[in-house]
């Protein structure tokens, strides 16, 4: 389990660290209104991920969903642009795919997460 949430919290730090470049970077070149909205960006981020960690569903679909467009989109910009950040960050996109949605161990992690939240205890009576 330790080795699926460090991958987990791998992924995360990621994509964090990457909303919080760019937004250095806007802010770096005065750029004030893109940044604000790249924070904003950046806090449903880490709302979405909070919410992967705490071993939602939903959340896990959205993420992968979001990380496959990214993939796709980076590998074809890279094509057409032959920008070297670009394929730089291609790998980190298809790994970070593989993590959320299909490693082994992440999924095992993820459901006991879920079942941590969802437990109830049946020797304790239900308030009313």
């Amino acid at each position: 389990m330790k080795r699926a949430k460090f991958l987990l919290l791998m992924v995360f730090v990621m994509l964090a660290g990457l909303d919080v470049l760019l937004m250095l970077n806007q802010l770096f070149h005065g750029d004030l209104q893109r940044a604000s909205s790249t924070s904003i960006r950046l806090l449903l981020t880490g709302g979405l991920l909070f919410c992967v960690y705490r071993g939602h569903a939903w959340a896990r679909v959205v993420t992968g969903l979001l990380m496959f467009i990214a993939t796709i989109y980076c590998g074809l910009s890279a094509l057409s642009l032959q920008s070297l950040l670009l394929w730089a960050l291609l790998p980190l996109f298809a790994f970070g795919l593989y993590v959320v949605t299909l490693s082994p161990s992440v999924r095992l992690f993820l459901a006991e997460q879920k079942a941590k939240r969802t437990y109830t205890n049946p020797e304790v009576p239900a308030e009313n």
